[in-house]
């Protein structure tokens, strides 16, 4: 007997289908949440790309971070992988952050480390999903707000993917009552009619 196991993957127009399906479902949360416009264009963040990973039943893991040297630079190099549900790698990417950027010289060295995995996510997701970003809206890019090299929303996290209050207000759901508060750990009971 043999241990080989053959995996029937979905062919490439059911994949596809899927994937519009899950972008335009979740375009206008993303676009809004996770996006921000540069230049008259839209970036999607890490955090944006990872949700619509999510939607389609992907996830996206650290493989491996290591101290380098560039020239007179130091910094970080990661490796990141998207994975299926049973674990298949379906893309891969690497990224690096180093104190030759002047936006990162001056950062601990824990910050670098996690914007070298940040971008390594950024761009395994980029080139596995970043046909899909298109589909998010007109003037979409299918690169990562993170892997723009010395942006200016970078510098500070708090514009960036942050809604409007207008947006904020149209897209939080209805509080829901003390008398039907439980523990973030129990099933909420469903109302009845």
């Amino acid at each position: 007997m043999s241990d080989i196991v053959k995996h029937e993957a979905p062919d490439a127009l059911t994949r596809s289908g899927e994937g519009l399906r899950v972008a335009k479902a979740m375009g206008n949360m993303i676009t809004t949440r996770y996006s921000v416009e540069l230049q008259g264009k839209r970036y999607v963040t890490v955090a944006g790309a990872t949700l619509l990973a999510n939607g389609l039943g992907y996830t996206v893991r650290e493989v491996e971070v290591k101290y380098i040297t560039l020239g007179d630079a130091t910094g970080w190099e990661a490796t990141a992988e998207v994975v299926d549900e049973d674990g298949r790698v379906i893309g891969r990417g690497s990224g690096i952050c180093l104190t030759s950027e002047s936006m990162w010289a001056k950062r601990p060295e824990f910050a670098r480390r996690a914007m070298a995995s940040t971008r390594a996510a950024g761009r395994a997701l980029r080139l596995c999903l970043g046909h899909l970003f298109g589909m998010l809206g007109d003037r979409v890019q299918t690169v990562t707000l993170e892997e723009m090299p010395e942006c200016p929303a970078l510098r500070s996290s708090a514009p960036c993917a942050r809604p409007s209050r207008s947006s904020r207000r149209a897209t939080r759901p209805s509080p829901v009552p003390s008398s039907s508060a439980v523990p973030p750990n129990r099933p909420r009971p469903t109302p009845s009619a």
